[in-house]
């Protein structure tokens, strides 16, 4: 099966190209082909002829998205939903990842994947509109929402580096590092998360929304004291509010995407100890 994969140098894209070996991958970046740009993508998809488009490409500048909406929306949004008609008019499936930060986290119960979204902030807003195109272009699609995603340091240079990386060094330099001790969510490994996207495509699952996040949920303290733990450092982590650390957005105090449809992935902490085991920091 020819396999297209959209951001593919990014952090999810890269784990995504290991998950499908076996099959014929093609991975473009922004250098190949800039999302947003329909005229380019309606030429250079149908030439490629793909059997299975994954678009892993997005603006992730949370705080940015607040200074530039409409930037963030034309990636986020209304490209989706050209990427979602070409794949419908090549009668190919589509997979594109949303985020948790579609709801607006009031909810300490969680989210289902039926649940309405209603955003917060303007890069929530930006993918609750993708994935509004999205359904209302094409049928056959996999809307994957996840979230807090980490992973090794992306191919590209331009990708944002994630929580758990940026702590992991940091934690290897400082005797005492901070973070905030607010605001649930799910840490997910992307290795986890491209292996469970494959898995739905191997198996043929129903069409529709599905929730792919690690088992259980920490604030960003909370993940920060397990990082420094499975590293076998002795750097103090000290909790803070988010007043200490203030941000542009509004943030969902509770995130939690429960899934009805397939098993959570792994639980949280032993993900995270593989990744910081296995991979050089």
């Amino acid at each position: 099966m020819k396999v297209l994969i959209l951001g593919g140098k990014g952090l999810l894209g890269g784990a995504l190209a290991k998950a499908f070996l076996g099959h014929n991958v093609i991975v473009w970046d922004r250098a190949e082909l800039d999302i947003a740009d329909e005229t380019s993508a309606r030429k250079k998809i149908p030439e490629l002829r793909p059997e299975l488009i994954i678009n892993c490409a997005a603006w992730n500048d949370v705080d940015g998205a607040e200074d530039h909406p409409d930037q963030a929306e034309r990636l986020n949004g209304t490209a989706v939903g050209s990427l979602a008609a070409i794949a419908r008019e090549l009668g190919v499936t589509i997979i594109h990842y949303s985020t948790d930060y579609v709801f607006d986290g009031t909810n300490r119960e969680g989210y289902d994947e039926d649940a309405s979204p209603n955003p917060i902030n303007a890069y929530g807003r930006s993918k609750a509109l993708g994935e509004r195109l999205l359904r209302e272009a094409i049928d056959e699609f996999y809307l994957i929402r996840t979230s807090r995603l980490y992973g090794p340091r992306p191919e590209s240079p331009a990708a944002k580096i994630s929580f758990v990386l940026r702590i992991a060094e940091l934690a290897r330099l400082k005797r005492e590092v901070s973070s905030v001790d607010e605001e649930s969510g799910a840490f997910t490994y992307v290795k986890d998360l491209a292996e469970a996207t494959r898995r739905l495509v191997r198996d043929s699952a129903p069409y529709g929304i599905y929730h792919l996040t690690s088992s259980g949920q920490a604030t960003w303290y909370q993940c920060a004291k397990e990082i420094v733990s499975s590293l076998g450092l002795a750097t103090v982590v000290r909790p803070v509010p988010r007043s200490a650390y203030p941000v542009r957005r509004v943030i969902p105090p509770y995130t939690l995407l429960r899934s009805t449809k397939v098993p959570h992935l792994r639980d949280w902490k032993i993900a995270l100890r593989d990744f910081l085991t296995t991979n050089p920091i």
